[in-house]
Formats: structure tokens, sequence, C-alpha cells
């Protein structure tokens, strides 16, 4: 939730470039940056209880819409879009089984579909209006708080990331295994 409230006002001081021009959609993304914040900071204050679990999922959910609006006008390079949303939809996933710890999947599907649903639908922005270097170093802060994120959940501890970094393990011993030491020869 720390992590949330960091990346959450990370988010909402850089804003979004790409709708720079639009101030509807300018304070449309800081609103859903503002939403993550008090859906992260609100549990964190009131503790476990029912209330705090409802709006760790609708903080969730928010995440999701930020990342609908952030592919419907995304600007900069399909490359930096592809990377922002595999970080988004790891963190979705860690976010999901850490703090709420169900409906996994349905949090995943929804944001994975969504942003590409949002990016393939989306209108071509000018790109020209915006300095290159001041987007690409936008993407490359927002991509790298992202994957802060996915890192400081990854390395938690939380009894849910080491099942997983179990499976990845095992996974990986076997791919490293000979022909021969796989079938027992």
């Amino acid at each position: 939730m720390c992590m949330g409230i960091a990346s959450s006002s990370v988010c909402c001081y850089l804003g979004f470039p790409c709708v720079e021009d639009d101030a509807f959609l300018s304070l449309l993304f800081r609103t859903t940056c503002v939403g993550y914040f008090t859906c992260s900071l609100l549990p964190y204050l009131l503790g476990p209880c029912k209330v705090s679990q409802a709006v760790l999922r609708t903080g969730m959910l928010v995440h999701s819409a930020s990342a609908f609006l952030v592919s419907a006008y995304w600007c900069v390079g399909f490359g930096e879009w592809a990377l922002l949303i595999v970080m988004v939809d790891l963190f979705q996933v860690f976010g999901v089984m850490v703090l709420l710890g169900d409906h996994v999947h349905r949090h995943f599907v929804f944001t994975f579909l969504g942003t590409i649903v949002a990016y393939m639908c989306r209108s071509e922005r000018d790109a020209a209006a915006f300095h290159g270097l001041d987007m690409r170093a936008w993407a490359a802060m927002t991509v790298t708080v992202v994957v802060l994120l996915v890192g400081g959940v990854w390395f938690s501890g939380h009894h849910s990331i080491q099942f997983l970094q179990k499976k990845w393990d095992a996974v990986t011993s076997i791919l490293a295994m000979s022909q021969e030491e796989c079938l027992g020869l």
C-alpha cells in the first residue's frame, strides 16, 4: 500500500503528456492517480477490515481505468507502451494476489483486454506538439516507477509471491535439464 501511495503521487506529479492539449483528459488522468492514492491510503489507515478490502479492490479497478486511459491516448511509441503494459499487468496480478488474494484472473483479464482494446481503438495523436525527448523521458520515468513497484512486490516476502518464486525456480530447473536428465536416463 505504501508503494501504491508513492507511485500514485509520482503519477499525479508527472501527468500524462499525450493529453496536455486537452485539459479534461489531463484532469481525468490526474483524477485516476488521486483515486488510486486514496484507495491505497485509506486501507493503510483503517487496517484490515471488510471496508479496506472493498477500497483496495476499488483501487485496483481505478488502476485499470488509468491503464485504459493511458492506452487510449498513447502517443510515444509501441515499444514503450508494450513495456509499460506488461509491467502494469504484472503489478495488477501481484497487487491483487498480495492485497486481495482472490479474483486475480478476473482483474488481470479485465486490465489486459481493456488496455489492448483501448490501444487498438485509439485515435492517432499528434506527437509533434511535444518534444520527443520529453515524452520518452516521461515514458522512461513511468516504466521505472512501475518496475520498482513490481520489484518491490516480488521481493516483499508475501506467501503468495513466495509460492510463485518456488514455481519459477521449479520451471527454470526443468528447463535447464538436459534431455537425459529430464527423461531419467
